[in-house]
């Protein structure tokens, strides 16, 4: 008995299917919520773009300052990573460097 008492003996916990099944359905429905805002965001940034409203601007400036920054920043990327794929196409036969007089003599060949 006392040897079974002194071994560290695994503890059970609880499985609330009831809170799990309440957390799984709220965070389908955020994910649903914020892919509609994210939605109505760009349309309503597209329309803005286009002229579609005129000068109404019932709107707050921050949020669409913020929403073009994000897309400049996003196009700045393509725009690095087309240069990076770009330069990468160069030098795909192997690059090869001249080597100087001082460096041929250290890697002088035997016959």
């Amino acid at each position: 008995k006392r040897r079974l008492r002194l071994k560290p003996q695994p503890t059970l916990e609880r499985v609330h299917k009831k809170v799990e099944v309440r957390e799984a359905r709220r965070e389908a429905k955020a994910e649903k919520a914020a892919l509609l805002d994210r939605s109505i965001e760009r349309e309503l940034l597209a329309r803005l773009k286009q002229g579609t409203y005129g000068d109404i601007y019932n709107f707050p400036m921050a949020e669409y300052e913020s929403a073009l920054d994000a897309e400049e920043a996003e196009a700045e990327a393509e725009k690095q990573r087309r240069a990076a794929e770009e330069g990468e196409g160069e030098g795909e036969e192997g690059d090869f460097v001249a080597m100087e007089e001082e460096d041929e003599e250290e890697y002088e060949y035997e016959e």
